[in-house]
């Protein structure tokens, strides 16, 4: 299924201008990083909020603002159905799963990283997944507040874990 290309949805949303857009895809073409709203980013010309905005609205999935994580509570034994290393390294955080459907509710970054989704699937053993898109700086502070570091760090974190299964 083709998706339209990012520079045009942000065109069309007016979260950039073609001069823009230009400049990010002359420095996809030089050889950075393959990743356009990265590099929009990056370069200042998109930010979180907005490039999360351009992401939902390209997969056509809906996107929680900063003003809803910040207020989102997710119940323990819903965050402990993924992997601590899983919910930190890829920013994904589980919302709710639905027991008798298995479906997961699943914030992310990035809804085109398949990998990841796949590996959040199988831990929670969800049938299906129900993506919803938010913008990485604000992810970042809902994990933290989600999974505090336990004794400053690492002990029981399962980062190692996860990276070796992405890895294989």
């Amino acid at each position: 299924m083709g998706h339209t290309p990012l520079g045009e949805v942000c065109l069309a949303l007016g979260l950039m201008r073609s001069e823009d857009v230009a400049r990010v895809l002359e420095r996809l073409r030089e050889g950075g990083r393959a990743r356009f709203g990265e590099i929009a980013v990056d370069l200042g010309l998109l930010d979180d909020e907005g490039l999360a905005r351009a992401l939902a609205h390209q997969f056509r999935l809906n996107m929680v603002p900063r003003e809803r994580l910040d207020r989102l509570s997710v119940a323990p034994e819903v965050i402990e159905l993924l992997p601590r290393g899983l919910i930190r390294e890829r920013l994904l955080v589980p919302t709710f799963l639905d027991e008798e459907k298995r479906v997961l509710s699943l914030l992310t970054v990035d809804p085109t990283d398949i990998p990841s989704l796949r590996a959040a699937q199988t831990a929670a053993r969800a049938a299906r997944l129900r993506l919803f898109v938010a913008p990485r700086g604000p992810m970042r502070e809902l994990v933290d507040r989600l999974l505090p570091p336990e004794d400053g760090g690492a002990p029981g974190d399962r980062s190692e874990e996860h990276t070796a299964e992405l890895q294989s």
